[in-house]
């Protein structure tokens, strides 16, 4: 049951239905002026009849009256005391001085709050890129005000009330020592196909293993591939890292991981000299070698998986598998944005590194632009037939789609059996 600002027939069993989330969101109004909200609090007031009411039955009518106009809830109880003591819920005579006018109303809140759980909660300025692709790029006409929005204002909304009621709110590899790849930092040159590897392990339950994911993250455009597998054993590792490789849209040249046993073998260090592409490891007392890769284990998988056991078979590889190359890849790597480190060296020679909330930008994205021609890419490869994927949907429809997938590959996962 939707209702409008006019509430005469709402009664106590709807609001307590609504409350315990067995009926739609009610919204009072598209545009959320002070006045309607003033309006819509006295319209449920004298419908419920509220000083008839229980105790209790008051305290769910505050919450209800809080959730719906985005006030807080001492608000609430302040516009219910006027309308006991007058009968009526009325704006105060305005007072001399100066009037702010709102930028942004509780539509646009709820959108910022709609977006930013689609999009599982992006920093400030990843946000400020991608809300403005979403209007100037995807032509969402929604989001025509937060295409203009500061970082620091998005922190603002979230603190709202409006936003807080939408919102339902690594153990690292052993290293080894063995004399396989070299111990250096890769050096790209602004090149893509540099890729940093990493692996995720989804937890044991009662010692029995979960299932693995590998994830390969291109170091100078933050191209990503993530894979899950049954095992980090040869027979699993070396024709997933195939297909990943495979899924670049760029010559892959360099390769470089921790000291994980998984890639420091003699079966990897042969696939990769077939594929002509250089194996490097990290080195001792440089943590930062892998930090890319191990800052997209947390940012990416666990935000999407967590840390819930998923039992190894496979029909769970399968079908997540399918969601990582049907969904989440093509998101990461068209649609969310990254951070990308800017260098600077100072004439005392020390170096600062920082990043430009300017220089927020999509893999896509920053890929076209270190190389507009196209001359990296695969042959099979055209930035025209890329071009398709992105502009296909918005980023709201694929998000949208996406976390649809996500629950239906969630419920269709086989549970842990004893």
């Amino acid at each position: 049951m939707n209702f409008t600002m006019k509430t005469h027939n709402i009664t106590i069993n709807d609001i307590k239905d609504f409350v315990n989330r067995q009926s739609p969101l009610l919204i009072p109004a598209d545009n959320n002026t002070k006045a309607s909200n003033y309006e819509f609090v006295e319209d449920v007031l004298v419908s419920i009849c509220y000083l008839k009411l229980s105790r209790s039955d008051k305290g769910v009518v505050k919450q209800f009256l809080a959730t719906n106009t985005g006030y807080k809830r001492a608000q609430v109880t302040r516009l219910i005391n006027q309308y006991i003591k007058s009968g009526t819920v009325k704006l105060a005579p305005r007072k001399l001085g100066q009037n702010f006018k709102q930028v942004y109303t509780n539509s646009d809140i709820r959108l910022l709050a709609r977006f930013d759980q689609l999009n599982e909660f992006m920093s400030g300025p990843a946000t400020v890129m991608m809300l403005h692709d979403e209007y100037y790029l995807h032509r969402q006409e929604a989001y025509q005000k937060l295409a203009n929005i500061s970082s620091s204002h998005i922190y603002n909304l979230r603190n709202t009330n409006t936003y807080s009621t939408r919102i339902q709110r690594y153990q690292k590899t052993k290293p080894r020592t063995v004399s396989i790849g070299t111990r250096a930092k890769p050096e790209p040159n602004n090149q893509p196909g540099f890729i940093r590897v990493d692996s995720v392990h989804q937890g044991d339950r009662d010692k029995a293993k979960g299932v693995y994911y590998v994830n390969l993250v291109d170091e100078v455009t933050q191209w990503e591939v993530i894979m899950c597998l049954d095992s980090i054993s040869e027979r699993s590792m070396i024709p997933t890292l195939k297909l990943a490789i495979n899924e670049f849209p760029f010559e892959v040249k360099g390769f470089h991981s921790d000291n994980g046993s998984e890639y420091i073998n003699y079966q990897v260090a042969k696939l990769l000299i077939e594929l002509n592409i250089n194996l490097t490891k990290s080195r001792p007392r440089h943590s930062g070698d892998n930090g890319l890769g191990e800052s997209k284990n947390g940012s990416v998988i666990r935000k999407t998986f967590g840390y819930t056991h998923i039992p190894i078979t496979a029909h769970n590889v399968s079908r997540i598998n399918l969601f990582l190359s049907e969904y989440l890849n093509p998101y990461l790597n068209y649609y969310r944005a990254s951070a990308y480190r800017k260098t600077e060296v100072l004439s005392n020679g020390k170096i600062i590194h920082s990043y430009p909330h300017k220089d927020y930008q999509t893999p896509y994205q920053k890929l076209k632009s270190i190389d507009p021609r196209g001359e990296y890419l695969k042959p099979n490869t055209s930035f025209a037939k890329m071009d398709q994927v992105l502009y296909a949907k918005s980023t709201t429809q694929y998000l949208e789609e996406m976390q649809e997938a996500k629950t239906r590959m969630w419920d269709s996962l086989e549970p842990y059996k004893h």
